[in-house]
């Protein structure tokens, strides 16, 4: 249903998954073959949504004022190139430079659903904050990242000023933690950004393997999602989210028959894999993930 209540696509799109549910869990399983060889300690494995429907139905503005009512996050942000559409509301920030040259990183790793009650709410908080499995993601990425850092850092200025804290916003909580450092004086910015890009968040580590096993098993590119989306001021300063909880809309032309002109819907979701990940909870993870976008469309969670 559409109109005032901010579903904003007439009977909300249907959403195909490129990924079976058998299909991600085998490909779970050979992350995990890849850990137990040696060639990676943390893999964040992802899969795409998309929807394809009639461009009259698809309205990238009112779905994006839709993602910030039903997911606000920190970093949203909407961009328009033409035909592609960006609508995001990543709770992610990438990278951070100041004007004087601070830096920081705050990685996101481990993820829960709200709760439908203040005391279940409450006690997947408690669940997050205190999970071995989780913590060791999010410490991975915090060392791969304070690594990346160092690259343009003044030396002894990278430090771990929050580790493992725990944020929550509408229908996640998630644990975060922050990296700071120096840039080192003289160094050019873009640089240091393309030295920590893509994000550890989400291709894991090492960085450089794990992309060559990411490439092996994703089975198609990732596009915009996973990037990051966010600007460089004339002053010297820099902030960068990463592209997650992002809706992408590319709008087709007809082929001169009779098809009307079309909109494609695209949107990633994934997590990280470890040698001690439970594949079917990894894969309630990614619907987890998925639901604050896809609901703000009025659509759910494809079932085949």
């Amino acid at each position: 249903a559409g109109g005032s209540n901010g579903v904003v696509l007439s009977a909300g799109p249907v959403f195909s998954s490129r990924d079976t549910e058998q299909s991600y869990l085998a490909k779970i399983a050979a992350a995990q073959h890849e850990i137990r060889e040696g060639n990676s300690y943390e893999v964040c494995l992802t899969t795409t949504l998309t929807a394809r429907l009639p461009a009259a139905a698809a309205a990238p503005w009112p779905t994006y004022l839709a993602l910030r009512r039903k997911n606000p996050a920190p970093f949203a942000s909407y961009l328009r190139f033409g035909a592609l559409t960006v609508a995001s509301t990543s709770p992610e920030r990438f990278l951070r430079i100041t004007s004087d040259g601070g830096m920081r990183a705050e990685p996101i790793k481990g993820t829960r659903r709200r709760g439908a009650d203040p005391e279940r709410d409450s006690r997947l908080r408690d669940e997050l904050a205190t999970s071995l499995k989780d913590r060791a993601e999010n410490i991975m990425i915090v060392d791969l990242l304070r690594n990346d850092l160092s690259h343009f850092a003044e030396p002894g200025s990278v430090t771990v000023s929050r580790l493992c804290e725990i944020e929550s916003y509408a229908t996640v909580h998630q644990m975060v933690s922050t990296i700071d450092a120096r840039l080192l004086p003289g160094s050019p910015r873009a640089e240091a950004v393309a030295a920590c890009f893509p994000a550890g968040s989400m291709t894991g580590a090492p960085k450089i393997s794990t992309m060559a096993i990411l490439d092996r098993l994703e089975g198609g590119p990732r596009g915009l999602y996973s990037g990051a989306v966010g600007y460089f001021s004339l002053n010297g300063a820099a902030d960068l989210a990463v592209a997650i909880r992002t809706l992408v809309t590319t709008a087709e032309s007809g082929d001169g028959t009779d098809d009307e002109p079309a909109a494609v819907l695209t949107l990633g979701v994934g997590g990280a894999i470890t040698a001690d990940s439970v594949p079917a909870e990894e894969y309630d993870e990614v619907r987890v993930k998925a639901f604050g976008v896809l609901s703000a469309v009025g659509a759910e969670f494809p079932t085949a």
